[in-house]
């Protein structure tokens, strides 16, 4: 269903406009509403439904300050228990 919206633009934007569309073939309704369902499909991307290990990490990450990922490796072996020693010494740098 159609409705009217007013709008108050520049002068010569609104010439443009016309312009663009007419050499388009298209009414400036057209070519507006073309410019809005663009904005707001492009604004919010379609999600597919996450599942199984995808959607139990999904956001787990969110805010956190990721460093350097041989020590981040390293800190996820100590956790488990292993000894990160060898690791260390294999990486440069550190």
């Amino acid at each position: 269903m159609d409705a009217r919206l007013t709008l108050n633009l520049d002068k010569e934007v609104i010439e443009q406009a016309k312009r663009y569309a007419e050499r388009r073939g298209l009414s400036l309704s057209r070519v507006v509403e073309s410019y809005f369902l663009r904005l707001v499909q492009s604004e919010e991307p379609p999600r597919e439904k996450l599942t199984g290990v995808v959607a139990e990490l999904a956001g787990v990450l969110k805010g956190a300050e990721i460093g350097d990922p041989r020590r981040v490796r390293c800190d996820v072996r100590r956790r488990k228990g292993a000894n990160c020693e060898s690791h260390r010494q294999r990486s440069e740098g550190w």
